[in-house]
């Protein structure tokens, strides 16, 4: 945590120093005033971790295909024992609480929660809790504005309050379509054919779950439409809520992600997960519930460099936790190309797809069918919704061509290098070759430091998506369509290993570019000479017709081929022993 000044004062005997997170209160947020003394908010607080460097060293043995130890699963208590503070640290932390008359704690070792009245919370910190409101969000929050108190004898305890002082405005990143009449859409079925799926159904516990920052949710009544109207062959579980649900008016991106994720993960364990705060705190959620949530789907993102590196650092450990659980996360790359918005010399990056410990999606959108559906299927062997008089569907059953999202449309893919986050490994051979490819022209030096976070990772489709949304079909589109696609896919690659009784893919990017090195078949690149995701902006980044690039990743999948090599190379993977 940055100190940026020290204030000491003498409180029931107790010092007390002032501390600054590294973040900046900025102009797009307005403040309403001072909040209500007696609502009652609930509170996280970090604890400084630590052995982290033996922890980083673990996950990532766990998530090597070259190591001894790939996919050899921790327990939560396994790792907690690693990396969590002493017992003696957690207890003054919670005396402390204890002292202002919050006995209520919830200790996870790593970090304690509570609910406590704002009028507490105030001494507790010794801040003025206001209301505020970002100048694009209509909800408004309680926020910590000029900064908050510890005492000082758990500056080495405490690593930083939770959410309260942080001004992170997230974004959902779906793009609604072009809806004229003549639009072709895409429904599930389109995306099992294209992506060599099939109908493949999960048979074991291999789950599913998206992650929603929204008081908003998703319909009983639209999902259930979705499956009539798709004729969906299985009919998706039951869905374990995490967190509130509002079931009167339905958001686009929560309907898009959990329709999706649960048809193209046919049959598998779902969950939802909703949460007003941001990734570091949906992690810690995801990572403390006893049952391993085993794939997990992020369409939301907020700049990465205003999020500020403390914050950053830290969910990245959670990310790392969830990883050596065995647990997926996948992340959209955004949908404003290289997005010059200021930042970085001239482009803004988005966490979390910038995390080298998730799957950061690109999309990609359908430019050919061979042949027309019209020409080969008959009427009555299309779902219910294709009769709908506004669309055609569009079917791959006998092939369809991909290019990046064309930046000219409704989104670009977003793509680029990361703010803080050093490049890992796995990406070492295929960003050399792109900087290296004859033809490709890169932004200015001063954009981007070429040793960081290349993304995305890989690509799907975002184009003309049809979901079921409060009471109606609608088309939609963007990286966060294709992230709960390649959510539903990890799912079924999942599912496929521990019916062979082997362990999950965890933190899978290692495995994804090691496959694509070995077989290129696998995930097919699908760029072009002509393309660039500028949109909009001076530079951008150019498609590579011939390998990795920072607009659509390594490419989109061929399931079917995947399945095949992880069948070639079960031997690289521990005996199933999820805890």
């Amino acid at each position: 945590m940055k100190i940026q000044a020290l204030v000491f004062i003498v409180f029931l005997g107790v010092c007390y120093c002032t501390l600054y997170p590294s973040y900046q209160f900025n102009d797009s947020w307005n403040v309403i005033g001072k909040a209500s003394e007696n609502i009652v908010i609930p509170v996280r607080i970090a604890l400084r971790q630590r052995n982290l460097e033996e922890f980083r060293q673990k996950a990532a043995d766990i998530r090597n295909p070259l190591s001894l130890e790939y996919t050899n699963y921790m327990s939560i208590d396994e790792i907690m024992n690693i990396i969590a503070p002493p017992v003696e640290d957690q207890m003054k932390v919670i005396q402390w609480l204890n002292n202002y008359g919050i006995t209520e704690v919830t200790n996870k070792r790593d970090f304690v929660e509570f609910e406590a009245p704002i009028v507490v919370l105030n001494k507790l910190f010794h801040t003025e809790i206001k209301m505020v409101q970002h100048e694009e969000e209509s909800a408004i929050q309680h926020k910590i504005v000029e900064g908050y108190e510890i005492p000082e004898f758990l500056e080495d305890v405490i690593e930083f309050v939770q959410d309260l002082p942080f001004f992170i405005h997230k974004r959902n990143l779906a793009k609604f379509a072009d809806d004229s009449p003549s639009k072709d859409v895409l429904y599930p079925q389109t995306i099992e054919d294209l992506y060599s799926i099939g109908n493949y159904v999960i048979s074991t516990n291999s789950s599913v779950n998206v992650w929603e920052f929204t008081n908003l949710s998703y319909k009983v009544s639209d999902f259930e439409e979705f499956i009539k109207g798709t004729d969906l062959q299985v009919v998706p579980q039951n869905i374990t809520q995490i967190g509130a649900n509002n079931n009167v008016i339905a958001d686009a991106e929560c309907t898009l992600d959990i329709q999706y994720i649960t048809s193209i993960g046919s049959n598998a364990t779902n969950f939802y997960l909703t949460s007003t705060s941001w990734v570091l705190e949906a992690a810690q959620t995801v990572f403390n519930y006893q049952v391993p949530i085993l794939v997990n789907s992020i369409s939301w993102s907020a700049d990465e460099k205003s999020e500020g590196y403390d914050y950053n650092s830290r969910a990245d450990t959670e990310f790392q936790k969830l990883g050596t659980r065995g647990i997926t996360v996948l992340a959209a790359s955004g949908d404003s190309g290289a997005d010059c918005n200021g930042f970085q010399n001239g482009f803004s990056t988005g966490y979390p797809a910038t995390s080298p410990y998730v799957v950061s999606v690109g999309a990609t959108e359908i430019v050919s069918v061979n042949p027309s559906p019209k020409d080969n299927l008959e009427e009555a062997a299309l779902p219910p919704v294709c009769s709908d008089y506004r669309y055609t569907c569009t079917t791959c059953s006998n092939g369809c061509s991909e290019e990046p999202a064309d930046p000219a449309g409704s989104y670009a893919s977003g793509g680029g290098v990361s703010y803080y986050e050093a490049r890992p490994s796995y990406q070492d051979t295929v960003v050399s070759a792109y900087l290296n490819t004859p033809g490709i022209t890169l932004p200015p030096s001063s954009y981007y430091n070429a040793s960081n976070r290349f993304f995305p990772d890989v690509a799907a489709n975002g184009d003309n998506i049809l979901i079921y949304l409060n009471g109606d079909w609608t088309p939609i589109g963007g990286t966060s369509a294709a992230t709960p696609i390649w959510g539903g896919i990890i799912a079924v690659l999942n599912d496929f290993l521990i019916s062979q009784n082997k362990q999950p893919l965890g933190t899978v990017n290692d495995f994804l570019y090691k496959m694509n090195a070995d077989e290129a078949d696998t995930i097919i690149s699908i760029g072009t000479s002509s393309t660039n995701n500028k949109d909009g902006c001076q530079y951008g980044w150019d498609s590579n017709p011939n390998g990795y690039d920072p607009v659509t990743g390594l490419g989109t999948p061929n399931v079917n081929k995947m399945l095949s090599y992880v069948q070639n190379n079960l031997a690289l993977f521990k005996d199933y022993n999820i805890r």
